[in-house]
């Protein structure tokens, strides 16, 4: 959004404004009021307008959004401290993804032979989902008029307990099966479609279909910044971050979130009773609760969780270490920030 100003308009008030204090001069302090022609006419106003307008751009405004639950049915979105959608009974969000003025939210049923949904801005839609699966859709990710869920799926038979897994990613509402394992996050650069998850205790990073094994460990993000993509996870209790592709240890694991802003590594969990954010090794205490999802932006950090508001523990998302309103469920479980 842009508030555009006349520069004539401005040169006026200013001949107006010297005028009405130095009667008499055209110098006061220093400053020289300008010797300026005013338009006789409406067309002379506007023939003087067309190459003096000045565009000032206002700072675009953040939107914050948490997902959150009840601890039992069901499960919420909030827009900066609002309310703005809840759950069918019994199913879960698991992500949320802003584009322009559309909101888009993933999630799953909870029961195991459940399926994998998409919400438009409220609206439900059924993942495409074969004959005795179940689903799941973890990510969701959007690029131009393009959607993209990533999850997994697998076999239900009410007989038959650790059934094999296979990750999927949607696109549009169908589906292609990327191979053994789940997927976790996906995103989208120049036309490349990044999937990150994990067969067993291997990360795997699908392009295109195409899978990578990155080592053993678990996923924890994947994220575009620029022309880069950069994959996150914990191996052997150290943060790997690959940055297209190429592994650079980040430090000792410690929580149960993390997030690099720059050549910073931020992370969200507890200690003890605590919910805890580390930046590099140095923790914040934010009080008694935890901390499961963290997220940067413009150099503030939120992280969602749950914490004790005295009478009893609630959602909670902080900013900056300092506790938000607006948030009445039981434990907030993911926070994204939409510039």
């Amino acid at each position: 959004m842009k508030i555009k100003i006349s520069l004539l308009s401005v040169i006026i008030i200013a001949v107006l404004l010297f005028a009405g204090c130095n009667r008499g001069t055209k110098q006061s302090h220093g400053v020289i009021a300008a010797e300026t022609q005013v338009p006789e006419s409406a067309e002379e106003l506007e023939e003087a307008q067309k190459d003096t307008i000045v565009e000032i751009p206002l700072e675009k405004k953040k939107n914050v959004f948490v997902l959150g639950s009840d601890g039992e049915d069901y499960n919420f979105l909030w827009k900066n401290g609002e309310l703005i959608q809840t759950s069918v009974m019994k199913i879960g969000f698991s992500s949320v993804f802003a584009s322009g003025n559309d909101v888009f939210v993933a999630g799953s049923a909870f029961a195991m032979e459940g399926g994998a949904y998409l919400w438009k801005n409220g609206e439900f839609q059924v993942l495409e989902q074969e004959n005795n699966t179940g689903t799941r859709a973890a990510s969701v990710f959007v690029s131009g008029n393009d959607v993209y869920v990533a999850g997994w799926k697998s076999e239900y038979s009410e007989e038959r307990a650790n059934l094999p897994q296979y990750a999927v990613l949607w696109k549009n509402g169908k589906a292609q099966t990327l191979g053994n394992g789940i997927a976790n996050f996906v995103c989208v650069l120049n036309n490349d479609v990044y999937v990150l998850g994990a067969d067993n205790d291997t990360i795997i990073l699908w392009k295109n279909g195409t899978a990578q094994n990155l080592g053993k460990g678990r996923p924890a993000r994947l994220y575009i910044s620029g022309n880069d993509v950069y994959a996150v996870g914990w191996v052997n209790n150290d943060i790997i971050l690959w940055k297209n592709g190429v592994a650079e240890n980040k430090g000792r694991e410690r929580g149960t979130s993390v997030f690099i802003y720059g050549s910073d590594v931020y992370e969200a969990g507890m200690i003890a009773d605590n919910a805890v954010i580390w930046k590099n090794g140095e923790h914040q205490l934010l009080g008694e609760g935890y901390a499961l999802s963290i997220y940067v932006s413009g150099g503030d950090v939120y992280a969602a969780g749950q914490f004790n508001k005295g009478e009893y523990y609630g959602a909670t998302l902080w900013k900056n270490g300092v506790v938000q309103e607006g948030y009445d469920g039981y434990s907030a479980h993911f926070v994204m920030v939409s510039d």
